[in-house]
């Protein structure tokens, strides 16, 4: 029992660390979550000029020493990664060097208590479970911070499902009143919110490059939260072939997208729906279960040492 009681308070202590360091680090400034609703609305512009300096511990500059082509943003091998994250989620983190650095400190946060938890378990003579745990931690800090990138960019995704709907409404209305595209993306790009954002990203390319429609359309695509989102892909693609000419069917093309993206939008929201019901189902039996045996228990016991 006395073991037992040990290994909870061991699990407590090492979280109640974990807590401190992360309240340390949100403080320091390595984690952006509090600009996190911010980059989900915007996207910044794409540009990695990263000339700030990162203060370091002794323990941070240590293991970026010993394993540059993890933490270093300029000898990591998974640069190209964590760049297509980025994009991805908005620029969660403004550059590969900032998420880098909110790697390493995730990293050394679950090192240390990683240390201190084969601490407390060799003090119990558990030191194999001890340092069973401390790896797994150490692993899912290697992880972390592409973890929240990739749950950030599946928020982005869901918001950008939403926003198209407001961005195609707006585009609608334009076209319909006798506008062309490039004025009607023009105009929906101010709305604000991850679509209308990629059209301004699109339009800005178009402007930077020359009219050059193809190549501006791949770039934008390149910020799409989800490739595999058809409905804004497809879109994108009909601005290529109206922007070639095929001007007669805009106004119905994009009530067409419209249209789908809404059908999608309620579907969605159905099967949310749906799932809410399913568990409210079930939590409800559990709990007229639970209250049942607390009700009946006490009397089959009482019975049991009465006989």
């Amino acid at each position: 029992m006395l073991t037992f009681v040990a290994f909870v308070f061991a699990i407590a202590l090492c979280v109640f660390v974990f807590e401190i360091l992360n309240s340390i680090l949100v403080r320091k400034g390595a984690d952006p979550r509090n600009e996190a609703q911010i980059r989900l609305d915007s996207m910044p512009a794409p540009e990695d000029q990263d000339t700030k300096v990162y203060k370091r511990n002794t323990l941070e500059s240590f293991i970026l020493a010993l394993w540059p082509s993890r933490f270093d943003p300029n000898a990591a091998r998974d640069r190209e990664t964590v760049e297509s994250l980025l994009r991805r989620s908005g620029y969660y983190y403004k550059t590969v060097g900032e998420f880098y650095a909110a790697a390493l400190r995730d990293f050394v946060m679950f090192l240390v208590v990683g240390v201190v938890m084969i601490i407390l378990m060799s003090m119990m003579n558990m030191a194999v479970v001890g340092v069973v745990m401390a790896a797994l931690l150490i692993y899912n800090g290697l992880r972390w911070p592409y973890g929240r990138l990739k749950n950030v960019a599946k928020q982005r995704a869901d918001a950008l499902q939403n926003n198209m709907l407001v961005g195609l409404s707006v585009i609608e209305a334009i076209t319909s009143a006798g506008k062309g595209m490039d004025k009607a993306t023009k105009v929906a790009a101010g709305v604000g919110g991850p679509f209308c954002a990629i059209l301004g990203y699109y339009n800005y390319m178009v402007t930077k490059g020359g009219n050059n429609v193809e190549t501006a359309l791949e770039a934008a695509k390149t910020f799409l939260p989800d490739r595999n989102n058809l409905d804004a892909v497809l879109f994108l693609d009909t601005l290529k072939d109206i922007s070639s000419g095929e001007q007669s069917r805009l106004v119905q093309v994009v009530r067409a997208h419209r249209l789908e993206t809404h059908r999608k939008i309620l579907n969605s929201a159905e099967e949310r729906a749906s799932k809410v019901r399913s568990r409210a189902v079930l939590y409800g039996f559990m709990a007229a279960v639970g209250m049942i045996l607390t009700l009946v228990l006490p009397y089959v016991f009482t019975f049991s040492i009465g006989f």
